[in-house]
């Protein structure tokens, strides 16, 4: 009879959860029937829940509860059902309990039919017909089903068995986080910092993937975080994550997640703002803890935590742990902020941060100014009665004043930012851009040249940091003289004058501090001097002239800080910053639209040898992933003026572009000997890895593969973590035909990837597909094309390259493929147009989908007009690249034999199907096939030549 009952207060439990506030009275009263003892019983348990929202996964010690669910269902202790309730659950056999939550145990089992252990969570006996631990249940299998990462648990299978729910997963021998840092505070010792944040970057990789599939954990923490003896982080414990197309059993007014980690957002139910930046939270929660030996907030209750949650601002973590750095410090806090709209507005964001420290490079974050803190505090602390009228108005006054600051500040923020528009559009960056590496690139080409800190100033300035901008521009002023770059300088001094004034507001409790900041600043405005605003060569527009009306100075303000966008220096900075991810692919619209700025620039300069240098480089990775191989000529010409215009002082970058651009064409000791001048000025400075490579592939060009393979190991030695260096190695092994050592390299990559996320990595699939079909391994093949299909940014060139394979894939494999291929031609199709012109390589894509698909008319006008659109490139370029029209002809070859099988009477087709067939068979014979395409075009010949045995 108790059972029953239990089971009943339960049931009506969930089921009330499930009811508005307003309606749960009707709802009890019409559900207990006038049993007024079980309504009593039922509504305790409810205001248990309202009081301690929750209580039922947390343990005792969180959160103090005096009604405790039946049968002891929120506590650990006093447990009634047996340490292994069952002796195995369909094909499972229990071997002992792992661990529990509010309402599921995880048992370590074993599966028979397979002889492997896994995880076994079952709802606890306590739960069995709970609607809303059944609902969880199912949500928690759901999520981890739909998710495929290397750190998060794998699910197995679920099912039902006697009643009991299940579902089985991925067994993760290990510790958790919480037990790794509770052990290493109970001796005294710290975990290595190192091996945090590494745990903590897989984890924001795992959560990225996570909510790019829909779903947010909501429970971060360092107890659903597992370390595998290995040393990988697991994540785990779904069971409140919440999927962004599905319903959920959370309602208004309700929290979800555990009170220490929990985000303002949770601890006010408020489930719309729950997304992607409530998991940053709770994880830079988790990394605060993990760094400091302490969470945030503590307190008695949980009341008392949410209280801190929503109204205290955490103690800056590098007080509690000096040994931290300022970055890390940082980057912590941002990840805290109250305000979701401050955090790292998605984990993808976050994990660029932490690998930025694990690399011990700056972290874009800025730490919070005292304007800030002030309107943090006020953002914070709200009341409703003061014991005085005198306090009352003392406090009012201070808000006031603070709220007048802080709406300044806010004011300004808006203009400067709203002035600096082209170039936070550029980054599409949700704040003011502090992107750095721009103004790296152009410090390392020219050291000496003003403009590279001039460029850093302006990003300082718009970003708040004004100490590092007066750096910069105390830089850039002695610079200017040597470059004769006089109106830079003008400039200089000016912005120079106007950050120390802004330096001055600062001080306002320090008079003698301002005073000096604003005499400063006054002498930095005379040396200003006057500069025509109109002038193509002013760069910061002045409004007014500050010393034209009187000798005393009418001081200018920050907030007047007007850029021309027209300026060499604003569009070099443009165009550099949306170049910088274009060496790793990039829709044609981007291209264009960083040659648009470059151009610009090089209306007023062009002689600036940086550029010049940019605009060469643009062309050419614009020419290598659309097959645009015409721009070679206009990268060629960027490339020789830049080399005219640096003088006697040429920058490596210069050389090693202009090879890898001879490269590409084809000209290969041309290209031997760019590569030499470059390591001739550098040998071990940026990017002179890529001049190393390049000789090795001169050399493998050539057939001499053990030259090649030192070359390649010079160029790693500079950039370890190099992909295409490390792609390059994995193709030269494929070419001396060492297929297994090929996949080794091949999947060593991949692991190193899954470590240090990149978008480039479409071509090692690329490769390994070209390996596995080299042994006739289809199944493999379909592998990797599928993870190539799941890359996040593609070349044309190596989805071209994809369909192509596929098309020659034997008959019984076409219904398999058909569809990917489609897919890769319509991907490397979109947009391929470029001044009129198709992609060559574009157009042969569709025409091998074409061709999949039986759609032969098509693919016979898809690659006519490859070739056509071919005819377009430099006579040279064509003369080396003639395989391309050589495999073209092969598949114009298939293609009219199958129309003609298609036709029985259509001899037009057969005829011009031999025909075509002939000259590529006398074209295979009487030329030597370039080494790197050779396998490709082996296969599509026999792939023709399989065609054509259907003819006879």
């Amino acid at each position: 009879m108790a059972n029953n009952r239990n089971e009943r207060i339960r049931r009506l439990f969930s089921a009330a959860l499930e009811v508005g506030r307003s309606e749960r009275e009707m709802f009890l009263s019409e559900a207990c029937a006038g049993d007024s003892s079980l309504k009593e019983e039922v509504a305790s348990l409810l205001a248990a829940y309202e009081e301690a929202p929750g209580f039922l996964d947390k343990p005792e010690s969180v959160i103090p509860v005096q009604s405790a669910a039946p049968n002891g269902a929120g506590s650990t202790e006093g447990e009634k059902e047996p340490r292994l309730p069952f002796e195995r659950l369909g094909e499972f056999r229990l071997i002992r309990r792992l661990g529990e939550g509010g309402m599921g145990v995880v048992y370590l089992a074993v599966q028979e039919s397979l002889n492997r252990q896994v995880a076994l969570k079952v709802i606890r006996p306590g739960w069995m017909g709970s609607l809303e631990a059944e609902a969880r249940f199912e949500r928690e299998v759901k999520a981890l089903a739909g998710l495929h990462n290397p750190n998060i648990v794998t699910v197995f299978q679920s099912g039902e068995e006697q009643g009991v729910h299940y579902f089985a997963m991925e067994y993760v021998p290990g510790q958790g986080l919480d037990g790794i840092l509770r052990e290493a505070l109970s001796r005294g010792e710290k975990v290595s910092l190192q091996r945090i944040l590494e745990w903590i970057r897989e984890i924001a990789q795992a959560l990225d993937s996570s909510h790019k599939n829909g779903i947010i954990h909501r429970d971060v923490k360092p107890s659903n975080i597992r370390i595998a003896p290995e040393g990988r982080a697991m994540l785990t414990d779904f069971s409140v994550a919440r999927h962004s197309k599905l319903s959920t059993m959370t309602f208004p007014g309700e929290f979800r997640g555990t009170p220490y980690y929990a985000s303002p957002e949770q601890v006010k139910a408020r489930r719309r703002e729950i997304d992607a930046r409530t998991d940053v939270y709770s994880l830079g929660v988790t990394l605060f803890e993990a760094v400091t030996g302490r969470v945030p907030f503590e307190g008695e209750t949980t009341e008392q935590v949410f209280r801190q949650i929503l109204e205290k601002e955490p103690v800056p973590p590098r007080r509690l742990n000096p040994s931290i750095s300022r970055d890390l410090d940082t980057v912590i806090v941002k990840a805290m902020e109250k305000d979701p709209s401050r955090r790292y507005q998605t984990m993808a964001e976050f994990v660029t941060e932490l690998e930025r420290l694990l690399a011990g490079e700056p972290v874009v974050a800025r730490p919070a100014g005292r304007i800030r803190k002030s309107t943090k505090w006020v953002q914070r602390h709200r009341f409703s009665s003061l014991a005085t009228l005198s306090a009352f108005l003392v406090l009012v006054a201070v808000m006031t004043v603070v709220l007048v600051v802080s709406k300044q500040r806010q004011e300004q923020l808006h203009i400067v930012m709203k002035r600096f528009k082209p170039v936070k559009e550029a980054l599409e960056w949700p704040d003011f851009p502090t992107y750095a590496n721009p103004w790296r690139w152009c410090l390392d080409a020219a050291p000496q040249d003003p403009s590279a800190y001039m460029l850093q100033a302006i990003i300082d300035i718009g970003s708040g940091a004004l100490e590092e901008a007066a750096v910069n521009l105390k830089e850039c002023i002695a610079k200017s003289s040597e470059y004769n770059e006089g109106s830079l300088g003008k400039d200089a001094h000016y912005l120079l004058g106007l950050v120390k004034l802004g330096l001055a507001e600062k001080y306002d409790d320090i008079p003698p501090k301002k005073k000096m900041l604003i005499e400063e600043a006054e002498s930095e405005l005379r040396r200003a001097g006057d500069i025509d605003p109109a002038s193509p060569e002013a760069l910061v527009l002045r409004s007014t002239d500050p010393f034209a009306i009187s000798s005393k100075p009418i001081l200018p303000d920050i907030r007047d800080i007007k850029l021309n966008t027209e300026h060499f220096l604003v569009q070099l900075y443009l165009g550099l910053s949306i170049f910088h991810d274009l060496y790793k692919g990039g829709e044609k619209g981007k291209f264009e639209k960083a040659i648009e700025h470059f151009e610009n620039a090089l209306e007023t300069r062009s002689d600036n040898f940086l550029v010049l240098t940019f605009l060469g480089r643009t062309y050419y990775f614009f020419a290598r992933f659309y097959n645009f191989l015409s721009l070679t000529d206009r990268a060629e010409d960027c490339l020789k003026r830049a080399l005219e215009a640096a003088g006697d002082r040429p920058y490596h970058m210069i050389y090693t572009t202009l090879g890898q651009t001879w490269l590409l064409r084809g000209e290969n000791d041309k290209a031997l000997e760019a590569f030499d001048k470059a390591l001739e000025l550098e040998r071990d400075k940026y990017h002179v890895h890529n001049a190393f490579r390049g000789i090795g592939k001169v050399l493998a060009r050539r057939g001499m593969f053990e030259e090649a393979f030192e070359k390649y190991k010079e160029a790693l030695e500079m950039e370890r973590s190099d992909v295409h260096t490390n792609i390059a190695v994995a193709e030269l092994l494929f070419l001396q035909g060492k297929i297994e050592r090929t996949l080794e390299v091949l999947n060593e990559i991949q692991v190193f990837l899954s470590k240090t996320p990149k978008t480039h990595i479409a071509s090692v699939y690329l490769v390994g597909a070209l390996a596995h079909l080299s042994q006739e391994d289809y199944p493999e093949a379909i592998k990797d094309l599928d993870k190539m299909n799941r890359c996040a940014i593609h070349s044309p060139r190596d989805l071209s390259l994809a369909c192509v394979l596929m098309a020659t894939f034997p008959d019984e494999w076409r219904d398999t493929v058909v569809k990917q291929a489609v897919i890769f031609a319509n991907k490397a199709d979109y947009n391929a147009r470029f001044e009129g012109k198709n992609s060559p390589l574009c157009c042969s894509a569709l025409g091998a989908a074409a061709y999949l698909r039986e759609e032969y008319q098509e693919a016979v006008e898809c690659f006519r007009k490859a070739i056509s659109e071919r005819e377009r490139w430099p006579l040279e370029v064509r003369a080396y690249h003639w395989t391309e029209d050589l495999r073209d002809q092969y598949f114009l070859a298939m293609a009219h034999f199958k129309l003609a099988l298609e036709n029985p009477g259509g001899k037009a087709d057969e005829r011009t199907a031999l025909l075509l067939f002939g000259g590529a068979e006398d074209e295979y014979e009487r030329k030597e096939l370039p080494i790197e395409s050779a396998n490709i075009i082996k296969r599509v010949r026999a792939k023709a030549k399989d065609v054509m045995g259907m003819m006879d």
